[in-house]
């Protein structure tokens, strides 16, 4: 195999520096040195991958000539085995996204190659049994969770089963078709559709082709998934482009001149405070920046600095009233009811809502005030997202994780991961720890500290969420043993305000 002498650093610039300690990568890893040791030609022959394709032939009460006749199937079933072995074990779930997606194509390839080679159901957890036991000496971690490995790869591979006899079918149906006509190529059009309509994999469908002696339009597929999704997001960007536009200018605006810093508008929202007096230092109305808005109109505002929460994790905008109510007077000069909030770019904070009386202008005083009942409903529910989400770990396992949610006042939705629909055990059960834990007034705390050392603290952090260097850190529970996640949100005081 190859080896790789590495002897220098190369700079952005192109040049070479010299590495304090140069060396060889030579690509030896386990197999290798395995396949070295024991004799062998490749590394499917060494024990790291025998007892793995022996397993496969005993399920199949099928002999070492039957392994030798689909050799190339039984490897790559051997191999993807362990992937998704290792993968499931270090707590990624089968999904459409990132290396979940990876993890899903693996674990799919794999069991169509079973289908191939005689398999008639789900039978890679068999098989995985026979990594955990070959590897779990040294990664135990795939011994503790040996049983939810084995019932996330048995559930995706069922519901593959459903994919693939569907997706097979019309596979063979247009093959057919397309060999009466003389033809071989699959059009790329009819790969997106099995792909987009069936959910069918365009991986698999270039692997069935190939094996009946047909190719696939990828340059096709590739043009019609394009197209598919410049259809979906054509008008949003045509408006985001626009929007984005005006608020960027005002932003520059009022940085220029002064009225903001380079930071842009103060959010105060962790400063316990649910009115400030500022001025208005920007309007925005009908998608134009202006001087004033009459009332009736819907508005824009731009305050210095605010104490309403942008939606932000979930959690949906505080909203409110912004009013100019001199002294001296006995109505306000204008008002405006706020119904959200945005962040239309970063460092600018905008008042959303409709001026209810007067006429409001740039310049003048301006007195904010969140809607302070609502604002405690939303703390309630945030904070009940969190008592679920420790609920749900204990309950189901380690392995959930928070895929979602949306915190209103009236209520709140938690999305999570799990390997399949809870049953009315577990859900009653879960019903009732999160009652208990609610009863228990578990302070809520809240601090600052760097991502580095709140992960390594245990902290739980949303999956594909970016965070800056210093990150807020929610907990609850004896030494923050029941419930510690990074969240930006708002959150009452004790577990016990939920109920109140």
């Amino acid at each position: 195999w190859n080896l790789v002498f590495m002897q220098y650093d190369s700079k952005a610039d192109g040049t070479l520096t010299p590495l304090p300690a140069p060396s060889v990568d030579t690509g030896a890893g386990l197999e290798r040195i395995a396949s070295i040791l024991q004799g062998k030609e490749n590394n499917y022959d060494t024990d790291a991958f025998m007892p793995i394709m022996w397993c496969i032939g005993d399920l199949l009460g099928r002999d070492e000539v039957h392994r030798q006749e689909h050799l190339y199937r039984y490897r790559a079933i051997a191999d993807h085995s362990r992937a998704i072995t290792f993968l499931i074990g270090d707590g990624v779930l089968p999904g459409n996204e990132g290396r979940s997606y990876v993890l899903r194509m693996v674990l799919r390839r794999a069991a169509r190659f079973g289908k191939l080679i005689g398999f008639e159901g789900p039978f890679l957890a068999q098989v995985a049994e026979v990594v955990i036991e070959q590897m779990g000496g040294h990664y135990t971690s795939l011994v503790e969770k040996r049983d939810f490995i084995l019932q996330t790869i048995t559930e995706e591979e069922k519901r593959f089963q459903r994919t693939l006899n569907t997706g097979l079918a019309l596979l063979e149906d247009l093959m057919e078709d397309l060999q009466a006509e003389g033809k071989s190529e699959i059009p790329g059009q009819n790969a997106f559709k099995l792909w987009d309509t069936f959910g069918f994999p365009i991986d698999l469908t270039r692997d069935v082709a190939g094996d009946q002696g047909f190719t696939v339009d990828e340059t096709g597929f590739a043009t019609a998934l394009q197209e598919a999704k410049a259809r979906s997001r054509e008008t949003v960007q045509q408006h985001l482009a626009a929007d984005v536009r005006v608020y960027a200018e005002l932003l520059d605006q009022l940085k220029e001149d002064g009225t903001l810093d380079e930071d842009g508008v103060t959010y105060l929202i962790y400063e316990n405070m649910a009115e400030v007096d500022a001025p208005v230092v920007g309007l925005i109305a009908d998608g134009k920046i202006v001087e004033e808005a009459h009332i009736g109109a819907n508005v824009e505002i731009v305050l210095p600095e605010t104490p309403f929460y942008v939606e932000s994790g979930g959690q949906v905008s505080d909203t409110g009233e912004i009013f100019f109510f001199p002294d001296d007077m006995a109505v306000p000069v204008w008002s405006v009811e706020v119904t959200g909030m945005r962040r239309p770019v970063q460092g600018l904070i905008v008042h959303v809502g409709k001026v209810t009386s007067g006429t409001v202008k740039v310049g003048d005083p301006a007195h904010a005030a969140i809607d302070t009942d609502r604002r405690w409903h939303i703390m309630r529910n945030h904070t009940g997202t969190h008592v679920l989400h420790a609920v749900l770990r204990e309950r189901l396992g380690t392995h959930v994780h928070q895929a979602g949610s949306l915190v209103a006042p009236e209520r709140l939705r938690f999305d999570f991961t799990h390997t399949q629909p809870m049953s009315r055990e577990e859900i009653h059960d879960i019903e009732q720890m999160a009652n208990t834990l609610i009863l228990a007034n578990y302070p809520v705390n809240t601090r600052w500290t760097t991502y580095k050392r709140a992960v390594q603290e245990g902290a739980m952090a949303l999956f594909g969420e970016k965070y800056g260097d210093e990150v807020r850190v929610v907990s609850f529970g004896e030494e923050e043993g029941v419930s510690m996640e990074l969240c930006g949100g708002t959150h009452v005081e004790s577990t016990a305000e939920i109920g109140s």
